[in-house]
C-alpha cells in the first residue's frame, strides 16, 4: 500500500512511501518510482497536493512520517503550495509557542512571507487570533508583531479592523496589549493614514459610550494631546461637535469636557467661538447643553478672562437682537440676576448704555426691561438715577426714548412713589429753568395736561 494515497491507491502511485523519500531526496528521480505522472523534474514539490484527495490524507502522512520538527517544518515552509496545508502545520504541529514563534519570526526571509503568513494562510480569523493573542508569550513580542512587521500602516489596519470578530476582542488587544499609554497613542494617532479611519476606531469599535470616554479622558497623559485628538484629527467642524455633543452619557460629562480639558480659558473660548460652523449651532451648545441655569452662567460669567470678552459673546454671538433679548430675559431665574448682568458686567457706565439704547430693536424692547425686569420701582430709579454720567444723558433717555408724550408722562407720574421723588428729577435733573420750562410746555398735548403737570408738580414750588 502506498502511504501517500493512505488506503486509497491511486492509478499513478505504485512506489512505497520510503521510495519516495529516497527518490525525493535524491530531487529528480521521482519518474523512477512510479510517479510517472510528472512531466519535468520541479514537479515532484507539487506531490502532497497531487496525490492525497483531501487534508486528512495529508495530516495523517504529516503528523506520522516526520519524526524530527526540523524535518516537518522544512517540507511545510517550501514544499506547500497552499494555504490550508500550511495552516495545519501552524496550529497543530509545535510541541510548544516557542517553536511556532520560530517559524513566525525566522523561519520567513522577509517581512511579505510573514505577512502572507498572517494574513492569509489562515482560513478563518478564529485562527489568526490564536497566533496573535495566544502564541506569544508576552505583549513584547505581540508588538513586534504589530507594529513592525507590516511596512505599510494599511496592512496594519487590516489586522486591527477586521480579523476581530467582535468589538470586545479589538479593545482587548487596544486596551491591554500595549504595556504603556505612548504606545496606544502611537497605535490611534499614527497608524491610520487618514482621520477618517481613526474616527472609525473611537466611534464604533467601543461597545458604549463609556468605554469612548474612558479612552479619550485616560489614554492620553496630559491634556494636551486629548485637545491635539479633539481639535486637529477631525476635519470637518461637524464631526467635532458630533462627539461632544453625542459622545458623552450625560450633559454633565460634556461639561467636565468643556470646562476642565482645556489648559486655559482662552483654548475653551477658540472651541466655542470657532469650532461651530454657524452662531446657530454655538447658541444650541449655550442655551441646551447645560442641565441648569446655574451651569450656563458660570460658563458666561467665569470662562471669559475679561469683562470684554464677555460682552463679545452676549452682543455679537446672536444674529439677531431677539436672539439676545432671550437670553437676557429667560436664562436667569430671577431679575436679581439679570440685573447683576446688567449692572455689573459692563466695566463702565457708558457699556451698559450701549446695551441698553442700542441692542433692543425698538424702543418697545428696550421699555419692558426697564419697566418690568426690575423687582422694585427703586431699581429703576437707580437705573435712571445713576447709571448716565451726565444730567444730559439722562435726559436724552426720558426725551426721546419714548414713542408717545403719553409713555413719557406715565414714566414721570407714575414711577416715583412720591411726588417728592418726581420733584427731584424735574428740578435737579434740568441745569436751568430753561430746560424744564420746555419739558413742561412741549411734552403736553394741551394746556390742561400742563396744567394738571404744573398742579401735581408744584405743590412745593411754582415757577
Amino acid at each position: 500500500m502506498c502511504l501517500f494515497c493512505n488506503l486509497n491507491r491511486h492509478y499513478f502511485c505504485g512506489s512505497s512511501f520510503y521510495g519516495w523519500i529516497d527518490g525525493y531526496e535524491k530531487r529528480g528521480d521521482m519518474n523512477s518510482y512510479g510517479h510517472n505522472f510528472f512531466t519535468s523534474q520541479t514537479e515532484p514539490e507539487l506531490l502532497p497536493l497531487s496525490v492525497f484527495t483531501s487534508e486528512t490524507e495529508l495530516k495523517l502522512v504529516l503528523l506520522s512520517f516526520f519524526t524530527p520538527q526540523t524535518e516537518l517544518k522544512l517540507l511545510l515552509l517550501s514544499y506547500f503550495t497552499s494555504e490550508a496545508e500550511l495552516i495545519l502545520l501552524l496550529l497543530s504541529y509545535f510541541i510548544s509557542e516557542t517553536e511556532l514563534k520560530l517559524v513566525l519570526l525566522s523561519f520567513f526571509t522577509s517581512q511579505t512571507e510573514l505577512k502572507l503568513v498572517l494574513f492569509s494562510f489562515f482560513t478563518s480569523q478564529t485562527e489568526l487570533k490564536l497566533v496573535l493573542l495566544s502564541f506569544f508569550t508576552s505583549q513584547t513580542e505581540l508588538k513586534l508583531v504589530l507594529l513592525s512587521f507590516f511596512t505599510s500602516q494599511t496592512e496594519l489596519k487590516l489586522v486591527l479592523l477586521s480579523f476581530f470578530t467582535s468589538q470586545t476582542e479589538l479593545k482587548l488587544v487596544l486596551l491591554s496589549f500595549f504595556t504603556s499609554q505612548t504606545e496606544l497613542k502611537l497605535v490611534l494617532l499614527s497608524f491610520f493614514t487618514s482621520q477618517t479611519e481613526l474616527k472609525l476606531v473611537l466611534f464604533s469599535y467601543f461597545t458604549s459610550e463609556t468605554e469612548l470616554n474612558l479612552v479619550l479622558l485616560s489614554f492620553f497623559t496630559s491634556q494636551t494631546e486629548l485637545k491635539l485628538v479633539l481639535l486637529s484629527f477631525f476635519t470637518p467642524q461637524t464631526e467635532l461637535k458630533l462627539l461632544l455633543l453625542s459622545y458623552f452619557t450625560s450633559e454633565a460629562e460634556l461639561i467636565l469636557l468643556l470646562l476642565s480639558y482645556f489648559i486655559s480659558e482662552t483654548e475653551l473660548k477658540l472651541v466655542l467661538l470657532s469650532f461651530f460652523t454657524s452662531q446657530t449651532e454655538l447658541k444650541l451648545v449655550l442655551l441646551s447643553f447645560f442641565t441648569s441655569q446655574t451651569e450656563l452662567k458660570l460658563v458666561l460669567f467665569s470662562f471669559f478672562t475679561s469683562q470684554t470678552e464677555l460682552k463679545l459673546v452676549l452682543l455679537s454671538f446672536f444674529t439677531s437682537q431677539t436672539e439676545l433679548n432671550l437670553v437676557l430675559l429667560s436664562f436667569f431665574t430671577s431679575q436679581t440676576e439679570l440685573n447683576l448682568v446688567l449692572l455689573s458686567f459692563f466695566t463702565s457706565q457708558t457699556e451698559l448704555k450701549l446695551v441698553l439704547f442700542s441692542f433692543f430693536t425698538s424702543q418697545t424692547e428696550l421699555k419692558l426691561v426697564l419697566f418690568s425686569f426690575f423687582t422694585s420701582q427703586t431699581e429703576l430709579k437707580l437705573v435712571l438715577f445713576s447709571f448716565f454720567t451726565s444730567q444730559t444723558e439722562l435726559k436724552l433717555v426720558l426725551f426721546s426714548f419714548f414713542t408717545s408724550q403719553t409713555e413719557l408722562k406715565l414714566v414721570l407720574f407714575s414711577y416715583f412713589t412720591s411726588e417728592t421723588e418726581l420733584n427731584l428729577v424735574l428740578f435737579s435733573y434740568f441745569t436751568s429753568e430753561t430746560e424744564l420750562n420746555l419739558v413742561l410746555l412741549s411734552f403736553f398735548t394741551s394746556q390742561t395736561e400742563l396744567k394738571v403737570g404744573r398742579f401735581t408738580i408744584s405743590s412745593s414750588q411754582s415757577f
